[in-house]
C-alpha cells in the first residue's frame, strides 16, 4: 500500500508505456493478492481475527479480492501492446467494486450503546 502513491506517479508521468502500465497493473494484482492472503490467514486461523469479522464477511472479502486480482491480471497481457487499451480493459473494476462492495455494518460504538441503554 505504502507503494501506491509511486505507482500513481509512474501511470500518469509514463501511462503511455508498456512497462509502466504492465508495471502498475502487476503491483496492484500483488497488493490485493497479499490482501486476499491475509483473509485467507483469518479464515485459517479464527482466533487471530477481530470479534466483527465473521468468517462469511472474509469469505466475501476473499470473493471480491481475487475478482478485482482477475481484472487487472487481465490487464497484463494486453499492456504489452497496448497500453491504452490495457487501461480500458481495467474500467471492469468499477461494477466489480460496485457490486460486491461490503454492506455497510451497523454496529454501535461503546459510547452509543450505554447511550441507549439509559433512554
Amino acid at each position: 500500500m505504502a507503494a501506491l502513491p509511486f505507482l500513481t506517479r509512474l501511470i500518469s508521468e509514463y501511462g503511455g508505456t508498456a512497462t509502466a502500465t504492465a508495471f502498475h497493473a502487476a503491483a496492484i494484482v500483488l497488493s490485493i493478492a497479499l490482501l486476499c492472503g491475509m483473509y485467507l490467514r483469518l479464515l485459517a486461523r479464527p482466533a487471530l481475527a477481530a470479534s466483527h469479522a465473521a468468517p462469511a464477511r472474509l469469505r466475501e472479502a476473499v470473493r471480491r479480492s481475487l475478482l478485482m486480482a482477475l481484472v487487472f491480471a487481465g490487464s497484463l497481457p494486453v499492456a504489452c501492446f497496448s497500453p491504452t487499451l490495457a487501461k480500458c480493459c481495467r474500467l471492469p473494476a468499477i461494477p466489480v467494486r460496485l457490486l460486491f462492495r461490503e454492506a455497510p455494518t451497523t454496529a454501535q460504538g461503546p459510547a452509543e450503546e450505554s447511550a441507549g441503554q439509559e433512554g
